[in-house]
């Protein structure tokens, strides 16, 4: 008869001599080969995940970084402010087509005074809900109406697409580049991740 072949389970580097510390520690039941493999498997997937979950803190926190420099080299500029009354603007336009009970409308506006109200525009979420709602309600407008009617929405949403460009051409592409690293590790992102204050960051592309 054929023993079947067991797989070997191969710890490397630091971790090798932590985890036979623990080993010499561990009380007489624990030190069978069965009991004492099962528990350096679990250790060294603790410290693996564990330095998995700590650089990918690290990352978010360098895409943080990075959206707070954007916000500290355009504080002696005008492009968010602009693109905040750009946004305005395109709400109002859009409350005159659709109503200004209109769900897309309200979501917008509140959005819009949501990233008013974030003074030291640190926070890229509310920075990208704006645009997502603004976005939407413009597009619900554009909708309804003909060419001739939606002209002043669409010089609103001009505007509001060309200082917003403007911020991720300029400002947004280190911030990019972190955060699709955050976003492309799926599985400590959505499991590990949560344990260390993870979570999915948003990106930002052109408008068309």
């Amino acid at each position: 008869m054929q023993l079947e072949q067991q797989e070997t389970f191969t710890i490397h580097g630091p971790q090798l001599e932590i985890l036979g510390e623990v080993e010499t520690k561990l009380p007489a039941p624990a030190k069978k080969r069965g009991v004492a493999s099962l528990v350096l498997v679990a250790l060294a997937l603790v410290s693996v995940f564990g330095i998995g979950g700590a650089r990918l803190k690290g990352t978010q926190t360098a895409a943080v970084a990075a959206y707070t420099e954007m916000c500290t080299t355009n504080s002696g500029r005008t492009d968010t402010g602009r693109l905040a009354q750009a946004a305005a603007q395109v709400v109002a336009e859009a409350g005159t087509i659709l109503g200004e009970d209109n769900a897309a409308v309200q979501q917008a506006q509140k959005a819009v005074n949501e990233y008013i109200g974030d003074i030291s525009r640190q926070q890229p979420t509310v920075h990208s809900e704006m645009v997502n709602a603004v976005e939407l309600a413009y597009k619900t407008a554009h909708a309804q109406r003909d060419k001739q009617d939606r002209r002043e929405l669409d010089i609103a949403h001009d505007e509001f697409t060309s200082y917003e460009n403007i911020i991720v051409r300029e400002y947004l592409t280190k911030y990019n580049k972190y955060a699709a690293v955050v976003n492309s590790t799926a599985f400590p992102t959505a499991q590990l991740g949560a344990l260390w204050g993870v979570e999915t960051m948003p990106t930002f592309t052109l408008l068309g």
